[in-house]
């Protein structure tokens, strides 16, 4: 398909084009074809582009400069009137492989268990689990790294890896330099999804060739005591949910359930975030109002088609109902927000259906779509039917890309307006956002978060 595309274009356009020069001509022509739904013969087919080629007293190269001009301008119709527009082109490569899709709670295909981790209660648990699953034993980590061939394009999701951690507890979030804090605090209980959502940005953080857990979650009890104690008098929120998710894998390790009743006697605030409906462990449990559980969210169409072997929407607001029921806080994440023609209507259903649920949930965090650029290349060749990366998403200053400021702004406004409409006091936030947005958007530049409840 590349090398067609840029056969058509030299054939077109009758100019001497390099490798970059042909390479960036190609990505344009093809991601306009994407967004216009239309073949790339008709891109190149414009009056425009016959107009700057035909142009007789100018050179090659003011005519390759114009015509790139013109398929920017075209790509980004209105990032491209932004300040300091600029453009990610890299070169297009053809999908390696087809997505495979998952569904229902995970199984392994294949165990293999850190020697030191042998001797722990999760060990024994998952070899009775799965006696049918092949099951090693080995060294480390460490060394198993090395023996793989795992890339980002095949990540080996069915692979579980149980294992000890010595070191990597529990630490502040890593926050972007110069977005607003909102304060949040990680516990690290192991690395990967079983779900396969598109936009995923462990696709490319990482090619460890499956899923991680943790076999001694008791040791965490004492460094999580002492990372509070050096916090007293500030409550803080702390959660599983950075490079895993938090309760897909619970039917296996049951970690969530020990966390619930840890926190239940301290001044902090557990958050167990997921996609998943696999709450079982959750149930009957003394949580003290220290919990709260909570779903990243998106219209049902967009869990169908790029979020991959996670609960359906309806099922995840089921389960937050039933959590509702027994005591504990709910949270909500719109993060990514994922912008389409008829967007509005689709998260505006999902708002209300929230409140239906949840008429009073403890925060909603808005956060736009945004990866980082080299991720775009994954999506393009694990997902090549996600339309969404040939949106108007441009390099960020953090270097992520983004969709463009004014449309970020029409995004949260629109929807910290409907979750108002339903419940005007719910504190909303803004993830990975800088002090102008959150102040033109929220009308404020920080998050509400325990200020009554500090001690």
């Amino acid at each position: 398909m590349t090398e067609a595309l840029g056969a058509l274009i030299l054939e077109r356009t009758k100019l001497r084009l390099g490798v970059n020069k042909l390479g960036e001509l190609s990505r344009l022509v093809y991601e306009i074809s994407r967004r216009e739904n239309i073949p790339f013969g008709g891109v190149l087919g414009s009056e425009e582009i016959e107009s700057i080629l035909t142009a007789g007293s100018t050179g090659y190269l003011a005519k390759f400069a114009g015509l790139k001009k013109y398929l920017l301008e075209r790509r980004y119709p209105n990032a491209s009137g932004e300040r300091g527009f600029s453009a990610y082109l890299s070169r297009m490569k053809t999908p390696k492989r087809p997505v495979r899709t998952y569904s229902g709670k995970f199984r392994p295909e294949r165990i293999f268990i850190e020697r030191a981790a042998e001797s722990y209660p999760l060990a024994k648990k998952v070899r009775e689990l799965f006696g049918g699953v092949e099951c090693k034993t080995i060294e480390s980590l460490k060394s198993y790294r090395g023996k793989t061939t795992a890339t980002p394009l095949d990540p080996r999701k069915r692979d579980l890896f149980v294992a000890v951690e010595q070191w990597d507890f529990v630490k502040p979030c890593p926050c972007t330099k110069n977005v607003v804090n909102c304060g949040y605090n990680v516990i690290n209980l192991g690395f990967g999804c079983p779900y396969d959502c598109s936009y995923c940005y462990l696709q490319q953080y990482s090619n460890f060739p499956g899923l991680v857990t943790i076999a001694n979650i008791e040791d965490y009890f004492p460094a999580l005591e002492a990372y509070l104690s050096k916090r007293r008098g500030k409550k803080i929120r702390i959660g599983t949910g950075e490079f895993t998710d938090s309760l897909a894998l619970d039917h296996i390790t049951g970690h969530a359930g020990k966390l619930v009743s840890f926190f239940a006697g301290r001044n902090a605030v557990l958050e167990l975030k997921t996609k998943s409906s696999n709450i079982e462990n959750l149930s009957g449990l003394e949580h003290g109002g220290n919990t709260v559980v909570s779903w990243s969210l998106n219209p049902q169409g967009l869990v169908e088609s790029e979020e991959s072997g996670s609960a359906s929407l309806q099922e995840r607001l089921s389960a937050a109902k039933k959590c509702l029921e027994a005591g504990y806080g709910i949270g909500f994440h719109f993060d990514p927000v994922i912008y389409y023609g008829g967007w509005e209507k689709d998260y505006e259903r999902v708002v209300n259906d929230l409140f239906d649920a949840v008429p009073e949930p403890a925060f909603i965090s808005l956060g736009a779509l945004r990866f980082h650029r080299t991720l775009k290349d994954v999506i393009e060749q694990r997902f090549p039917a996600s339309g969404y990366i040939y949106g108007e998403l441009v390099p960020g200053a953090d270097r992520k890309m983004r969709y463009y400021a004014s449309l970020r702004r029409e995004i949260f406004r629109n929807m910290s307006a409907w979750i108002g409409k339903r419940n005007a006091g719910t504190e909303v936030y803004l993830c990975m956002e800088d002090a102008g947005m959150w102040r033109e958007t929220l009308g404020r530049t920080s998050p509400n978060f325990f200020k009554e409840e500090d001690s």
